[in-house]
C-alpha cells in the first residue's frame, strides 16, 4: 500500500502502528527462524535414523545441519528494512506532486506493488553476495525474512484516522509482505532454474496487487484479504515440499 506520511495530530496513530508493526515482524521472524531450524533437524535426525547408507550422508551433512541448527535470518532481514527505506523515501518524493484522485489509485495498487516487490527482490539479491547457493527451503525463508524487515519500515508509516483499519491492516500486511517475499526466494532458490524467478516475481505481484485492491476498496473485500494470503502462504508451502 501507498505509505501516507505522519500528519500533525496523528502521534499516537503512528505510534501504535509502529509498535504493531513491530511486534508482528519481530515475532514472526522469531517464528519463522524457530520452523526453519526445527524442520533442518527433522530431516537430520530421519536421514540418520535410516540405514546405514543413509546414516553415511547423514555424517557427511553434518557440519551442514550444525550451521542450519544456528541460521539466523537477521541478515535478510535488514537488507528488507534497507530496501523499505529506499522504496518509501523515493516514492514520497514522486508523491509531492500533485495526483488526482485516478492517478493516486492507481499508483496504490499497480506501482506501489510493483515497486515493493522489486526492491525485496533486490535486496533478496543483494544479501546473498558472497554466499553460497541456498535450498529451497532456506531460500523461501530467507525471502520471507526479507519481506518481514521491509513491513517493518513500509508499514509503520501507514496512518488512518480510524483505530481499527490501522489494527487490521497491521495484521494483514506484514504475512503479506513475507509471503509474497517468499515467492521470490523460491525464484532465486537455484541459479540452475533461472527460469523460476519471472514467474516467482510476477505471482508475488499479483498477491500484492489484489491485497492492495481489495484494502483501497474496502467493505467485503478487506476481511478477505486473511483468506488470500492464507492460500498464498498454502501455495507456498505446497511448491517448497514438492521442491524439495
Amino acid at each position: 500500500m501507498q505509505p501516507s506520511l505522519p500528519q500533525i495530530g496523528t502521534p499516537m496513530r503512528l505510534l501504535i502502528n509502529t509498535a504493531l508493526t513491530a511486534l508482528f515482524s519481530l515475532g514472526l521472524l522469531a517464528l519463522l527462524t524457530g520452523l526453519y531450524r526445527r524442520a533442518e533437524q527433522r530431516r537430520g535426525a530421519g536421514a540418520t535414523g535410516a540405514g546405514g547408507q543413509r546414516i553415511e550422508r547423514s555424517v557427511k551433512q553434518g557440519p551442514r545441519r550444525r550451521s542450519a541448527d544456528r541460521r539466523s535470518f537477521a541478515r535478510e532481514f535488514l537488507f528488507g528494512v534497507l530496501a523499505a527505506l529506499v522504496v518509501v523515501v523515493t516514492r514520497a518524493l514522486f508523491a509531492a506532486a500533485e495526483w488526482n484522485p485516478l492517478h493516486a489509485a492507481l499508483l496504490v495498487v499497480s506501482v506501489a506493488a510493483l515497486s515493493e516487490e522489486s526492491g525485496k527482490l533486490a535486496a533478496l539479491c543483494l544479501s546473498r553476495i558472497g554466499r553460497g547457493p541456498l535450498g529451497f527451503s532456506e531460500a523461501v525463508a530467507a525471502g520471507a525474512a526479507v519481506g518481514l524487515g521491509f513491513a517493518l519500515v513500509e508499514n509503520s508509516w501507514y496512518v488512518t484516522e480510524r483505530i481499527l483499519p490501522l489494527l487490521f491492516r497491521g495484521f494483514t500486511a506484514v504475512p503479506l509482505h513475507a509471503v509474497a517475499a517468499g515467492f521470490l526466494g523460491w525464484g532465486v532458490a537455484s541459479p540452475l532454474r533461472p527460469g523460476r524467478l519471472l514467474p516467482a516475481w510476477l505471482i508475488a505481484i499479483l498477491l500484492h496487487t489484489t491485497y492492495n485492491a481489495m484494502i483501497t476498496t474496502g467493505g467485503l473485500p478487506a476481511p478477505f484479504t486473511v483468506v488470500l494470503i492464507g492460500i498464498g502462504a498454502a501455495l507456498l508451502l505446497a511448491i517448497t515440499a514438492a521442491a524439495d
